[in-house]
């Protein structure tokens, strides 16, 4: 009788466990300074580098330092799908986070000795990374020129539309010194897009917790998430199997006063923490 209810028990902590397991998945969020991993032609990585105060904002120069450390550079949006893509990132990390207005730095910078007037100005913009791509998405009337010589794309979902139209998304030229949310772009990962050059930099993913998208027909994503919280989960999963199979497969153990009884307060589950990184 006391082994059948002990069978009961653990029974009710597998069903407990495999009902937990699909929210766990689900409640699993694009977070601020997670590494997302894009499959594709670049299969280049990303990470999000949002605050939500102001005041922990910085300037380009910092923003660039900060990518560099990590073995990264500030993001070159070099077609119009990758535009899109970063887009429809910036949307995921919305609605995870609740993104506030606050704009993006890019890694797109003017020389400020160039010279020429505005007609010329634009001409003189190049990425940090050494990206040849002279893909654009400017505001219109932008770039303004002048003191102006960094580059930031709009993120700000309060604002309303301007003569040109709506502001998010679209790029404008700022004050280097201004201070601003940013996005690194790493080197694609090993096994994500093309193979890794000899020396290339993937100071990124050690230990790293990444997302991997890839593209399907149309402009869809499915996001894969490599390292999620269900895992405890699925590793209380399988000592509660193996506890079960020792139970209902071993000998049964002798009866001797309450030495086998299973305490209450023994059968708990650790509660899920979900912790928003920043960079």
């Amino acid at each position: 009788m006391a082994m059948m209810w002990r069978r009961r028990r653990l029974g009710l902590i597998l069903w407990f466990l495999i009902q937990l397991l699909p929210r766990a998945i689900s409640e699993t969020k694009l977070l601020s300074g997670q590494l997302i991993c894009a499959g594709g032609e670049s299969g280049a990585c990303y990470k999000f580098a949002f605050f939500q105060e102001a005041s922990r904002r910085v300037g380009h120069e910092e923003a660039a330092a900060a990518c560099s450390l990590q073995g990264a550079a500030l993001l070159s949006v070099e077609s119009p799908s990758e535009q899109r893509l970063v887009e429809s990132l910036l949307g995921s990390l919305a609605a995870s986070s609740g993104l506030a207005d606050g704009d993006f730095w890019l890694g797109l910078r003017r020389d400020p000795s160039g010279g020429g007037g505005p007609a010329a100005c634009a001409e003189l913009y190049a990425w940090s990374d050494g990206s040849g791509s002279t893909f654009r998405n400017w505001y219109p009337d932008e770039p303004s020129c002048g003191g102006e010589a960094c580059v930031v794309m709009y993120f700000q979902p309060s604002a309303p539309a301007g003569y040109g139209g709506p502001y998010m998304h679209r790029w404008n030229d700022d004050s280097c010194t201004m201070k601003n949310n940013f996005i690194c772009k790493f080197p694609p990962l090993v096994g994500v897009g093309e193979e890794e050059a000899p020396g290339s930099r993937r100071n990124a993913s050690d230990g790293a917790e990444h997302v991997l998208l890839t593209e399907t027909s149309g402009e869809s994503l499915h996001a894969v998430y490599v390292a999620i919280p269900a895992i405890p989960l699925l590793l209380l999963l399988v000592v509660a199997l193996g506890l079960l199979c020792s139970r209902s497969c071993g000998s049964p153990p002798a009866h001797d006063g309450n030495q086998n009884q299973v305490k209450a307060q023994d059968l708990w589950i650790p509660a899920a923490r979900f912790r928003t990184q920043e960079v």
